[in-house]
This record gives structure tokens, C-alpha cells and sequence, in this order.
């Protein structure tokens, strides 16, 4: 490490914090798993000597699709000369900041999920269950983190 820099990072904020609820968005929603059914199946993993596997959705609020059309002022850096255009947000982008970007990627997963036959639980809508013939796999989300735990199925 001699000090040279071997790359840069930027990230471009959407500044969510100045939306108005009714006007920019009408709700908001972050998958977070109950606390009773963490216990509950902290206990069972424990009790049961489960191994459970824990994953981090890189960039997992990229992966959402935004229901309304958001448009920001021009970065700092990327102004045209015209300074009445504005920029029309896209899913890459929206990533920080917006009120509605957990709610929008936790919609893609669940309907994901959805399509290779997980079922949501009832009582705890971060808690999703596949079940098949010889393996049941239970996956619980709490915002970018998944755990996920599979074994075979007893009849």
C-alpha cells in the first residue's frame, strides 16, 4: 500500500428525507422478521442443532421496481447547461434515500419467491417456507439479510 488510490466509489443519494407522505409516496415498508418468531426459531435451531446459513443481499434495493415516477435535480457534476431539467429516477439509482425502496425490493423477492412455490407464513409476512415432497426450506428476511434453513422433509 503505497498510497495511490486503484479506484473510486461514488454513490448517488436521492434525498429522500425531503418526500411527503400522500404526495411523493403513500407508504412505506421494511421487511423486518417479528421479534417472537426469531425466538421461536432461534430456539428451534438450537434445540434441533439446525445449521442455519445467513446472507446479505448486496445491493438488494437495486433489484426493486418503483410503483410512482421520481424525478431529482441534476447531480452535482452531471449538470446540463439548461438548469430546468431534471433527472427521472430508475430502479439503479434509487437505492439510497427513498422512503419506498425496502418496500419495493421485499414486493420483487416475496413475488420471487412466490414463483418457485415458497409460501408466505400467515402470522409473520418475512418469514417465507418451501415444501416439497422430501425437503422443507425456511427463509426469514429482515431488510437486505436473509437466513435460511433446509432439511429434509419427515412425513
Amino acid at each position: 500500500l503505497d498510497g495511490t488510490v486503484s479506484k473510486y466509489k461514488a454513490r448517488l443519494v436521492a434525498k429522500g428525507f425531503h418526500q411527503k407522505l400522500g404526495s411523493d409516496y403513500n407508504e412505506t415498508f421494511s421487511p423486518v422478521i417479528k421479534p417472537v418468531t426469531v425466538r421461536i426459531l432461534l430456539s428451534l435451531a438450537i434445540t434441533l442443532n439446525w445449521g442455519l446459513q445467513q446472507l446479505d443481499v448486496n445491493n438488494a434495493f437495486l433489484n426493486g421496481t418503483l410503483e410512482e415516477d421520481i424525478y431529482m435535480s441534476q447531480p452535482p457534476g452531471f449538470e446540463d447547461s439548461n438548469k430546468h431539467l431534471v433527472c427521472k429516477v430508475h430502479k439503479a439509482i434509487y437505492i439510497y434515500g427513498l422512503k419506498q425502496a425496502p418496500g419495493a425490493w421485499f414486493d420483487k423477492l416475496k413475488a420471487t419467491l412466490h414463483q418457485f412455490n415458497f409460501r408466505s407464513s400467515k402470522c409473520d409476512p418475512s418469514l417465507f417456507v418451501y415444501t416439497d415432497s422430501s425437503t422443507v426450506i425456511y427463509m426469514w428476511v429482515y431488510a437486505d439479510d436473509i437466513i435460511v434453513k433446509e432439511q429434509p422433509h419427515f412425513h
